[in-house]
């Protein structure tokens, strides 16, 4: 029997931030660190990107805190900085970039 193992997952809807230019949201993906740059990220990025299309959503758009790494994996897939913005946790005020993809077509091919 092969045995099976959970390297990561991501959650995704419809988008939820307000802004109306993008449909689609990635609200949190991880990988887990042994599994790190090796695809999984990819490939869920790409299912989630063909499940929105299945959907008839369009586009998508995802929220980081700015010092991420991850920042450097939404742009090597070809994510767009929209912008940046304070939010404040207690009493830190973190900056959060946000990065969309206009068309995820692109991204539901992501193998």
């Amino acid at each position: 029997e092969k045995k099976r193992e959970t390297l990561g997952f991501a959650i995704a809807g419809p988008e939820q931030t307000g802004n109306g230019d993008y449909d689609g949201e990635l609200m949190s993906i991880y990988v887990l660190p042994s599994h790190q740059r090796k695809g999984v990220g990819r490939k869920l990025v790409g299912e989630i990107a063909r499940r929105f299309l299945d959907d008839g959503l369009k586009s998508m758009l995802v929220q980081t805190l700015a010092e991420n790494t991850a920042v450097e994996f939404y742009k090597s897939l070809g994510a767009t900085h929209l912008s940046d913005k304070n939010h404040g946790v207690g009493d830190k005020s973190l900056v959060m970039s946000v990065f969309g993809w206009r068309d995820i077509r692109g991204l539901a091919q992501t193998t």
